[in-house]
């Protein structure tokens, strides 16, 4: 949607985020009501858990807003280094995001883009600020429902089902995305993984994830129940509110030492690098299998079919070289001479030349 830049507010003497809209999607005036509507929108929530917006306006034809300037990392910064979280960890940001989450679906708004990179740790005591809501909406808005009916909002790594396929959404898409950030928080690794966002999209869509506690056996055994039942393909089989997650996550506090039951097996995760961007995955190497014999993909396979290619074609050139020849010593071959004595000549042996 927009440029953030390091700004001074020269009236107030601070620096600001200033967040400009795209000039390309400016000239569209749609874009731009659009952008003013949900950063006004954004600008009445006042929440310790959600960016604070100072202004919001237009000039010459391009919108911006204001907004405090962050000190700290993003989570996705944080992750990069250092996944996965000690658990208590996990669920002090997931709670925060919650609350600020609760602030927004309150007045209406859906994020539509919750994901580690959105997630800020103020630097200090990591006190989370959920920024950039310039994909937000408002919850009942059949217009933006039509407007966006053939477009994909939002980022296909935490994205929902029901966001994957483009259908209605309600407030509950976003706590599916916070329980893709609170999989990987604790695991380390994706929920949803692909080569191209087009396969990252169908495993959001059909897959299920394994439980953290199988990628990651020091996952407490309620709190790996918590962010599969986030991550549930239906939005009615999820905790229905941002207060109702909030409650779990309390109790998935009081639970963090709780042991996993005796007869619990663990299971050995793959090992595997993770990334919000797609990179490079370490994974085991695979074991050679044995061949029973040379064949057209292996070295000796092709020695042998480039032997008798190589024979085939040589008998070939032999071969209209040979006929080449021949053609050419029929052609220039002289005519036979057939001598027919004349009347008055005698060549019998008898006869001798005379003077």
């Amino acid at each position: 949607m927009g440029t953030v830049y390091e700004a001074e507010d020269l009236k107030l003497y601070r620096r600001v985020a200033l967040k400009v809209m795209k000039k390309a999607r400016a000239r569209k005036i749609t874009n731009r009501e659009q952008f003013l509507h949900e950063a006004r929108a954004t600008a009445k929530i006042e929440h310790d858990h959600i960016v604070t917006i100072y202004q919001v306006d237009e000039d010459a034809g391009v919108p911006f807003l204001a907004m405090k300037l962050l000190v700290g990392e993003s989570l996705e910064d944080r992750l990069s280094r250092e996944a996965p979280l000690h658990p208590a960890e996990v669920i002090r940001i997931g709670r925060e995001v919650a609350e600020g989450l609760e602030a927004a679906h309150e007045r209406g708004l859906i994020h539509r883009d919750i994901k580690p990179a959105n997630i800020w740790l103020e630097e200090g005591r990591d006190r989370v600020k959920i920024v950039d809501f310039g994909l937000a909406r408002s919850a009942v808005d059949s217009e933006a429902d039509e407007a966006e009916k053939n477009y994909l909002i939002g980022t296909p790594l935490y994205m929902s089902p029901e966001q994957a396929r483009g259908s209605e959404l309600d407030t509950r898409t976003d706590l599916f995305s916070l329980g893709a950030v609170l999989y990987r928080a604790s695991t380390g690794r994706l929920p949803f993984q692909g080569r191209t966002a087009r396969s990252v999209i169908e495993a959001v869509k059909r897959e299920t994830p394994p439980p953290p506690r199988q990628v990651n056996p020091s996952v407490p055994p309620y709190l790996s129940r918590l962010i599969m039942d986030l991550l549930e393909k239906s939005p009615d089989n999820r905790p229905y509110s941002a207060r109702s997650l909030i409650t779990a996550l309390d109790e998935a506090l009081d639970r963090v030492d709780e042991k996993p039951p005796e007869n619990e097996q663990p299971v050995e995760p793959e090992v595997e690098e993770v990334q919000d961007k797609p990179r490079k995955v370490r994974r085991p190497k695979p074991s050679r299998p044995k061949r029973k014999g040379p064949t057209e993909y292996t070295l000796e396979g092709k020695v042998i079919w480039w032997s008798i290619f190589v024979c085939i074609f040589v008998a070939i050139v032999i071969a209209i070289v040979h006929a080449v020849r021949l053609y050419l010593a029929k052609r220039d071959e002289p005519a036979a001479m057939h001598i027919r004595p004349e009347p008055w000549i005698d060549l019998s042996p008898s006869t001798t030349a005379r003077g």
